[in-house]
């Protein structure tokens, strides 16, 4: 694939770097619908919906960091480069979705919902083999570095497989499998984009750590949202999805070091789900949704003190999406109902 353009990269302020990303971010999208045809008998309203939606907040990353070493973010290895995370993204929320028996996402049917768990299934590896097919362009060691990212992406939720309705979940567990799961892919994000910007291998791994660090937070976030309708309702998804489904999550682990009847709760959720509400405001009334998000807080903190001058730029704008979320998204208001 050829350059499309070669626009002077400006490390300037905020607004005018947001403009040059989120210009490229278009172009990144272009790419996928070209690296990511939809399969035969995959309904292709429900393909290009997956495609065409979602922040991207790891591509945004990634060309972002590309723009502070002194690359161009319109280059023909970085687009490919954020559309390999993308696509890598697309994949693992697909199985996300049979995992947790989600019948939307973002406002629209699941794959699952449409063509059943095990179409969606292949659907998901799929979408999994473009990303691999989209590394062919790039240099050799971005083929290693994403295998590593793949495999640790999979051992986390695998990890978090194992641990479904267990009431004894560590918090340490649920931060390593978070941090595998999700925190990886946004190194694999910063990493890519330091490199192919023409950045030095060892900026690109102090990248790589800060970024899984503000992923872990995200996470933390996303699960947050989970246990709130309105929050729940403005990503397409349903409340309580994740708790029904045994996935105990940091706010509900928090919750239940605080209050012993959380426990008894999350040993009778598998059989009867809708204890889960109960469980929510115990979550509230605790306030171990505060605590999560001070968790996150400090995570995020942590690692944009350590952060290189060069890459203050990229991972503070990450950490303010994420904060936005923090605080947008209350669980004590409303709850699942």
């Amino acid at each position: 694939m050829e350059a499309v353009g070669d626009p002077t990269p400006y490390t300037g302020s905020d607004s005018k770097v947001t403009a040059v990303v989120d210009s490229a971010l278009a172009l990144v999208t272009q790419r996928m619908t070209q690296l990511a045809p939809a399969s035969p008998g995959l309904d292709s309203r429900v393909w290009a919906g997956l495609l065409d939606g979602g922040k991207r907040l790891r591509a945004g990353l990634l060309l972002d960091c590309a723009v502070a070493v002194g690359g161009s973010p319109r280059d023909a290895a970085v687009l490919d480069a954020a559309a390999v995370v993308e696509l890598v993204h697309l994949g693992t929320l697909i199985h996300d979705d049979i995992m947790d028996g989600s019948l939307t996402r973002r406002g629209a049917p699941t794959v699952n919902a449409v063509h059943g768990n095990v179409a969606a299934g292949y659907a998901g590896l799929l979408t999994l083999s473009y990303a691999v097919g989209a590394l062919e362009g790039l240099p050799d060691w971005a083929y290693g570095v994403t295998q590593e990212t793949l495999a640790e992406m999979c051992e986390g939720q695998f990890a978090e497989a194992m641990s479904l309705h267990d009431p004894a979940r560590s918090v340490a567990d649920y931060l390593a499998a978070v941090e595998g799961k999700t925190g990886s892919l946004f190194g694999l994000a910063a990493y890519l984009g330091v490199r192919l910007g023409c950045g030095t291998t060892a900026l690109a791994e102090d990248a790589r750590e800060a970024a899984r660090a503000v992923g872990v937070a995200y996470q933390i976030g996303d699960d947050l949202c989970d246990l709130d309708a309105a929050s729940a309702a403005r990503r397409g998804k349903p409340a309580g999805a994740d708790l029904r489904a045994g996935v105990f999550t940091l706010p509900v682990l928090l919750a239940r070091e605080r209050a012993e009847s959380v426990t008894e709760l999350l040993d009778r959720i598998e059989v009867d789900p809708d204890v889960a509400a109960e469980v929510v405001t115990l979550v509230t009334h605790t306030h171990a949704d505060d605590e999560a998000r001070h968790m996150a807080e400090e995570t995020m903190d942590a690692a944009l003190d350590q952060t290189d001058v060069a890459l203050a730029g990229p991972l503070r704008r990450l950490a303010a999406r994420v904060r936005s979320d923090l605080t947008t998204f209350p669980v004590a208001p409303r709850g699942l109902s």
